[in-house]
């Protein structure tokens, strides 16, 4: 249901009280769709395929969404939520966090002066931001699971769900990762409107970008003329499901809002082929190997800290003739791995006592001290050891798929350790905007609009006058009369208050190199 118009009264500044409502303003939900591409909606729209989005774009606008660069999720969502450029937001990789930010977001700002506001699995809000009477569930660069609240899933009575990329290896499982993100998130999100009242909202689905990463080539084996990887065929419809999927979701939501409600229909950037054309990635898994080579991590003193396409196992602290013995192992185990030839189909490097990033550089890290960077060097304390084990892959290949290959003490399928991952999609910089409700005008025009006029556009549809560091408000999309109503405001942005922040956490990486490499983000 719709809330009711409300006005605001607080003891701040006269600048900072002009963000306040001016006049009764309805609910701004904003839904993202990560890689959400006009090439694929519009022909999918011109089939009837997908009638809500389709809906939003009659009874509304739509625009071509200029970006910014570094073409990736979270520079770009970073920017819609801030209106600014990465060189002023400081936004520029997977690995930031909140504390990265080095301007407010739209949606702090909101919250600051009276709105309430709630996030759901937006981008860059680890670790999440206290919302006075709001809720921030952080997108999956999150370094943990914290929220605010502690138990906002609690309180909207529904189950913990926010899009993983943790532990989800091989193409059955990412789409499986891309269904679960279509069929959890409507539920809960219009169940956080319910308990949570959010005057502004925003939520985000990453199937589609997920989806159109791994199978461009599945559904589009055309784009790739000569490639000798050939596609999927059970996966020739998995981008064209992941988008139904979301124009149902979509429905779903804006079923539940009311006619001055304004939907934002957003993505960070678009998708197309890539140029370099299939890149596939071989990578493996000893976990079943482990018992038959006495191996046991219940038991012994090592960790695995990667299995995404190098294997990192980590030999902890202890005497240091029983790590050597458990170093000896793992090395036996590795180098039992080989073609009927009795050629090693790994290569295994080791580090004892030393710069390990002398043979493994920038490419991981593991439970230690984690310093970032290609020419970082990160200490093994102790009598740590680190074992690396990476795919040979000229000598896979011609295994695959049916070869057989000697592992431990059997011979066994080479399916049984290692497996490919196809990457063919790639980002391309134009993404989607479809606006409709309340004072969203109606044109049967495509617009271009740019990342950085949505910032300014959600402070004026929430009833706030507009902070004078962001763009001019894209007037061109509002109802004149509606605009006549309630002129644009602008006010000093130095005058908002900034909501205050509790003692910074810890930020360590855990297995968010890993996961980035699993995306195919990282090589």
């Amino acid at each position: 249901m719709p809330f009711a118009a409300r006005s605001f009264a607080l003891a701040v500044s006269v600048g900072a009280a002009l963000l306040l409502a001016q006049t009764g303003s309805a609910r701004v939900v904003l839904i993202g769709i990560d890689g959400g591409s006009w090439n694929l909606i519009d022909p999918a729209i011109d089939r009837g395929e997908l009638p809500n989005l389709a809906a939003i774009a009659a009874r509304g606008v739509t625009a071509e969404l200029e970006t910014v660069e570094p073409l990736i999720s979270p520079t770009v969502w970073t920017s819609i939520a801030t209106g600014q450029t990465p060189s002023v937001h400081g936004v520029t990789s997977f690995r930031s966090t909140r504390l990265t930010q080095q301007v407010p977001t739209i949606f702090e700002r909101l919250a600051a002066t009276g709105h309430r506001v709630g996030l759901y699995d937006y981008l860059v809000t680890w670790p999440p931001l206290q919302l006075p009477d709001g809720f921030v569930i952080p997108g999956w660069i999150r370094r943990d699971d914290r929220t605010w609240p502690e138990d906002v899933f609690e309180r909207a009575g529904v189950s913990r769900y926010a899009y993983r990329t943790r532990h989800i290896r091989g193409s059955d499982r990412i789409y499986e990762n891309c269904l679960l993100d279509i069929a959890e998130k409507p539920r809960r999100f219009l169940r956080f409107l319910e308990t949570y009242d959010p005057e502004v909202a925003a939520v985000t689905f990453y199937s589609l970008d997920a989806a159109s990463h791994r199978f461009w080539n599945a559904a589009y084996p055309e784009s790739f003329p000569g490639s000798k990887i050939a596609p999927d065929p059970r996966r020739k419809n998995a981008i064209h499901e992941m988008l139904t999927g979301i124009d149902a979701a979509l429905g779903e939501i804006v079923a539940a809002l009311g006619p001055d409600d304004v939907v934002l229909v957003v993505s960070d950037h678009g998708f197309q082929a890539d140029a370099e054309g299939v890149k596939r990635k071989w990578t493996l898994d000893f976990q079943h190997l482990l018992a038959e080579a006495g191996l046991d991590p219940e038991r012994d003193p090592f960790t695995i800290t990667s299995n995404w396409r190098k294997l990192v196992v980590e030999i902890e602290d202890g005497d240091y003739e029983d790590r050597e013995a458990l170093l000896q192992r793992w090395i036996a185990l590795a180098n039992s791995v080989r073609n009927e030839a009795g050629e090693a189909l790994v290569e295994v490097e080791v580090a004892r006592n030393r710069f390990a990033s002398d043979f493994v550089g920038g490419w991981t890290q593991w439970a230690g001290d984690r310093i970032w960077g290609p020419s970082s060097k990160w200490y093994l304390p102790g009598n740590h050891a680190v074992v690396v084990i990476t795919p040979v892959r000229e000598r896979i290949e011609p295994l695959w798929p049916d070869g057989r290959i000697d592992a431990g003490a059997q011979s066994r399928s080479i399916e049984e350790i290692f497996y490919p991952v196809d990457f063919s999609g790639a980002h391309a910089p134009l993404g989607i905007f479809l606006a409709a409700g309340g004072p969203i005008a109606g044109s049967a025009e495509r617009e271009t609009l740019s990342v950085l006029e949505i910032a300014p556009l959600i402070a004026w549809l929430a009833g706030a006058a507009v902070p004078d560091d962001l763009r001019a408000v894209p007037v061109r999309l509002l109802r004149p009369a509606a605009l006549a109503a309630r002129p644009v405001v602008r006010v000093g942005a130095e005058t908002i208050p900034r909501l205050a922040d509790g003692p910074a956490p810890e930020v360590g990486e855990g297995d968010l190199e890993e996961r980035l490499r699993s995306l195919g983000y990282l090589d």
